[in-house]
């Protein structure tokens, strides 16, 4: 019968796990870069509230354009919609974010908050 030599196998077995190593630091740094990407985004979040004085519809339509350009739509608005407040009024927000790696979407939904201040006068 077949007779596999030890070398052979210990290389396969070698092989594979670097492979496997490989992969999991790759699977990580996307995470971690998709995780990173919330700063950004709450920022630019922050500076539409703030300009349009709340959560309006308006805001609300360019944050999530800006989501589908930028984040391939990664980002979803989830604050309720508000009326515009005066200048100085101090304003919540929050964003959701779908984690995905390598076209398979990871079952964690990262609720994001931000605040702003309205320049709206």
């Amino acid at each position: 019968m077949f007779k596999a030599e030890k070398g052979i196998i210990g290389d396969f077995l070698t092989m594979f796990i670097w492979g496997m190593v490989v992969v999991f630091i790759l699977v990580f740094m996307i995470v971690f870069k998709q995780v990173s990407d919330n700063n950004h985004m709450v920022d630019y979040s922050s500076q539409v509230v703030a300009r349009y004085g709340g959560m309006t519809n308006q805001a609300k339509r360019e944050i999530e354009e800006y989501s589908m350009t930028t984040f391939n739509g990664r980002y979803k608005v989830i604050s309720e919609i508000q009326t515009a407040r005066s200048y100085g009024q101090p304003l919540k927000f929050t964003l959701s974010s779908d984690i995905e790696v390598l076209y398979f979407k990871i079952p964690l939904n990262l609720k994001i908050g931000g605040t702003s201040t309205s320049r709206r006068r």
